[in-house]
């Protein structure tokens, strides 16, 4: 990864569906199986007309996101650190699309690597609608 100065913008992904057997899958190994998010029936007649992704799932994905934004050529293990904001800003009905654009927040150089501050603003193709915002904290260990 090449510095950037901070606040800029990293990239967008390419685009991506949220389907609604990722949302099953992910209900049944969290076991939140909430209506909202697997009963399209009863979804259908609830206040987002449609059965929604789960917020962790789409959270879950910032990892292969991020990926594809960011080159690590040279890093061995590339590490979660944390995060330090997270907003659902608005929900992401099943079979919509979606983008992550992300920006750079903050680079400091740690004895244990180097850690980026990131902020994924996850978007929705077809309006530009925010869905989620989240700073995250990614650490590179030195080789």
């Amino acid at each position: 990864m090449t510095a950037a100065p901070l606040g800029s913008l990293l990239g967008t992904t390419s685009s991506r569906c949220v389907h609604q057997r990722s949302i099953d899958l992910f209900a049944e190994l969290t076991g939140d199986d909430q209506w909202i998010h697997t009963d399209p029936g009863r979804a259908g007649k609830g206040p987002y007309a449609a059965t929604v992704a789960h917020g962790y799932l789409i959270l879950a994905l910032l990892p292969e996101l991020t990926r594809e934004v960011i080159s690590f050529p040279a890093a061995g293990a590339v590490l979660n650190y944390g995060s330090d904001r997270i907003r659902f800003v608005s929900p992401i009905r099943a079979g919509s699309s979606f983008v992550d654009s992300i920006r750079l927040t903050a680079l400091t150089h740690r004895a244990a690597g180097l850690l980026l501050g990131l902020e994924h603003t996850i978007a929705s193709n077809a309006t530009g609608a925010v869905h989620c915002v989240a700073r995250t904290l990614t650490l590179v260990p030195p080789q």
